[in-house]
């Protein structure tokens, strides 16, 4: 059997969906560690100076801040949040980014001119993350608690998932080129045929 046989039958669309999903889960779990490692210390101190400046606030806005957390219902404590939630959003999402990468990557493998299979991932990867990511952070970058007005998140929130759209369309349309550009190939020129001018 042929490298070439043996590559397509291993480099399925279900071969690629459960790497991409195990990959996706090995990556959740290390955005857990570095989250709980680096993030959590100053999500922590930005809630204590967003505590701190409500114990400053008047005594009158108070009774409209309890009836507010009275309405809210059931909450999740700090510890829960820090810990099993953080894990939780982390591995759901990675494991989700994962599977449609490798979707992705299946649907475009082999159209990317002389792209192997890894060579196809890493690009599609990289688009993926410039598109998802990069650029949005770029525009928006992510802000802790008590920073920024809560009356303008429902816009700034709006905006942002508006330019994510945007990116990844545009992201989108990157890979789909080259691949129909690869799938022409380049326009093939005639040769010139020698001849023979023997006389009998």
């Amino acid at each position: 059997m042929s490298t070439a046989s043996q590559d397509k039958s291993v480099l399925t669309p279900a071969a690629f969906l459960i790497r991409g999903l195990a990959a996706g889960l090995v990556a959740g779990l290390l955005s857990f560690v570095v989250a709980f490692a680096f993030g959590e210390p100053y999500v922590e101190d930005a809630i204590a100076l967003e505590e701190s400046a409500a114990a400053q606030a008047p005594a009158e806005e108070h009774p409209a801040d309890h009836a507010d957390e009275e309405e809210a219902g059931t909450e999740i404590s700090r510890d829960n949040q820090k810990s099993w939630g953080l894990l939780t959003g982390t591995l759901a999402v990675g494991t989700a980014l994962g599977g449609l990468v490798s979707l992705a990557v299946a649907a475009v493998v082999g159209r990317l001119g002389n792209l192997s299979a890894r060579g196809s991932t890493a690009l599609v990867a990289l688009l993926g993350f410039i598109a998802v990511a990069l650029v949005p952070f770029m525009k928006y970058p992510a802000t802790p608690p008590a920073v920024g007005s809560g009356e303008t998140i429902g816009g700034r929130t709006a905006s942002y998932f508006a330019l994510q759209l945007v990116s990844v369309l545009a992201g989108s349309c990157s890979p789909t080129s080259c691949a129909s550009a690869s799938t022409a190939g380049p326009p093939r020129r005639s040769r010139p045929v020698a001849t023979s001018s023997s006389s009998g």
